[in-house]
Parts: C-alpha cells; sequence; structure tokens
C-alpha cells in the first residue's frame, strides 16, 4: 500500500497552530503522528516527557503542566500501549487469565501472567486515564485512540487478552463519549492505524508477514481526520 495518499498530506490541513498532545511519541505510530504534525508546520517545536501512563497522578500532571504552559490542549492522541505475546487458550490458565481483566494482584514471578496484566494495565487503564478530555471541552477539541490490528481481527482466540480491551477500550468510548462531550464542541475517534511493523507487533513474529501497510497512511490520516 502506498505510503502517502494526496488527500491525507500533513502538508495541507485547514487549520494550524494547534497543541497537540500524544502519548507514546518516542516510536510507531505516536512518532510518526508527530512528525506528520511537524510537517503541517505546527509552530512550537516537540516537548518530551517520561511518565507512566498507567499513573493517573502522573498523566493528570503532565495534562496539567502542558495546559499551564500552552494554554491549552487543542488534540489528544491516546496511543501509547502494549502487547504481549500470543497464545492458544490451551496455554493460559483460566483463572489467571481472568484476574487481568478483574485487575487483582498476581505473582509477578510468573512472567507470563505479569504480562498480560501489564497489557491490561497499560491498554485500559492507561488509556482511561488520558482520556480525561474535560480540557477539550474548553478548546473544542479532538481525542483519537489509536486501536490496534489485533482488535479488527473477528477470529482470534480468548486468550488474546491485548485485542479484546482494544476492541472495548478504544471502540466503546469511541461510541459513547459523543453523546456525553459532542454537544459541548469536544469529537472523540477510534482510530485502526493499519497493519503496520511496529516494535510491538515484531513481538508475534507470526502476524509480521500480513503487515503491509506503510506507517504514514495511519499517522496522516490522523492529521487530516484531527484538522478538519
Amino acid at each position: 500500500m502506498p505510503g502517502r495518499i494526496p488527500r491525507i498530506r500533513p502538508e495541507y490541513p485547514s487549520e494550524r497552530g494547534k497543541l497537540v498532545y500524544i502519548t507514546g511519541a518516542s516510536r510507531g505510530v505516536g512518532q510518526s503522528a508527530l512528525d506528520a504534525y511537524a510537517r503541517a508546520s505546527y509552530p512550537s517545536p516537540p516537548v518530551a516527557e517520561l511518565y507512566d501512563v498507567t499513573d493517573e497522578k502522573a498523566v493528570g500532571d503532565s495534562v496539567k503542566k502542558c495546559i499551564e504552559k500552552f494554554g491549552r490542549i487543542d488534540i489528544l492522541i491516546a496511543n501509547a500501549g502494549f502487547v504481549e505475546k500470543w497464545k492458544k487458550i490451551g496455554a493460559v490458565d483460566p483463572d489467571e487469565w481472568w484476574k487481568t481483566w478483574l485487575n487483582t494482584p498476581i505473582s509477578q514471578s510468573l512472567f507470563d501472567q505479569h504480562i498480560e496484566r501489564r497489557v491490561q494495565t497499560v491498554n485500559i487503564r492507561g488509556t482511561s486515564n488520558v482520556i480525561r478530555i474535560d480540557h477539550l471541552v474548553v478548546s473544542k477539541g479532538s481525542a483519537v485512540l489509536l486501536s490496534s490490528f489485533g482488535a479488527q481481527l473477528r477470529r482470534v482466540s480468548l486468550s488474546k487478552s491485548a485485542s479484546l480491551p482494544d476492541e472495548g477500550v478504544h471502540q466503546l468510548p469511541a461510541d459513547r463519549l459523543p453523546p456525553e462531550y459532542g454537544s459541548e464542541g469536544a469529537k472523540v475517534f477510534a482510530v485502526h492505524p493499519g497493519a503496520i511493523v511496529t516494535v510491538l507487533a515484531k513481538g508475534n513474529p507470526s502476524v509480521v508477514q500480513f503487515l503491509k501497510d506503510k506507517m504514514e497512511i495511519g499517522s496522516h490520516a490522523i492529521v487530516r481526520l484531527t484538522c478538519g
């Protein structure tokens, strides 16, 4: 698939000068989106901050500092995520798998179980921490929730713990938040950036052969979507 589509080239947004807040911008789709917004002539140089998206206070403090420094946030991109190795359902302990959904403590010494809990914590709690979007009502801004290749699969095993929360965490807020905030001017989108090779995707070699899209397809579309 081509990496550039004329209609979504980031050099031609209808609005410029917006303040963009991106989680997980150090690599992958987040970094590509950062580059795309820079090409769209966004005036301020990027400001990086390291924190854990699963830490509600850290997220809140970061958003607060951003608004205090720049005055507002116009575009919020919830991109940070985590993917564990895929397993067949027979290889997963049902009780421990269910604990990841209930968010109850599990043994940190059991690596695979720790990884699955990390998936839920980052992809569910991390996203929910980031999408507290009252500040977007003030700026009449946009929130973009990044979905994944796995979340688009309909014949995925129940043991694939990352894909199920991706479906719920990204699609449901995109469906439910507009009725809550749409009348106040905030917009919410769930975006599947394409079947692309990222560092996270490489953790599952069996699917890499199917990832044929270019990174720019998703990141350029995000710029076009949020800029009119």
